[in-house]
């Protein structure tokens, strides 16, 4: 429904999983279609750090919130993480993300 958060938790079973990676250099616009498709990753670029969201509770936390509403003729799909905690078992460090991120705002038609 238009206007109405969808919600999902964060798992670590390979399904809503949530990975930032920090990378050996700048990654261009527009040519990484393949690498992020590319199972495994390519060895370019190096991978410098990868943190992965914890997995999330119920109204709690590790949550991913979708809100569609309209755009003209399109959709306008606002993308929020609420409440997550990235963890690096490499480093053994966690970090808080925040209680309410906007990641992007994703247009369709």
């Amino acid at each position: 429904m238009l206007g109405t958060a969808k919600t999902a938790l964060i798992n670590t079973n390979n399904e809503n999983l949530l990975t930032y990676r920090l990378f050996s250099l700048a990654l261009t616009l527009g040519g990484n279609s393949t690498y992020f498709c590319a199972s495994p990753l390519p060895d370019n670029p190096l991978v410098k750090e990868e943190w992965t969201g914890q997995a999330g509770v119920s109204n709690t936390s590790g949550i991913i919130e979708v809100t569609t509403t309209t755009n003209g003729s399109g959709y306008s799909h606002s993308i929020h993480l609420k409440s997550v905690t990235f963890n690096n078992p490499l480093a053994g460090s966690t970090f808080y993300y925040g209680d309410d991120i906007l990641i992007g705002t994703l247009l369709t038609n």
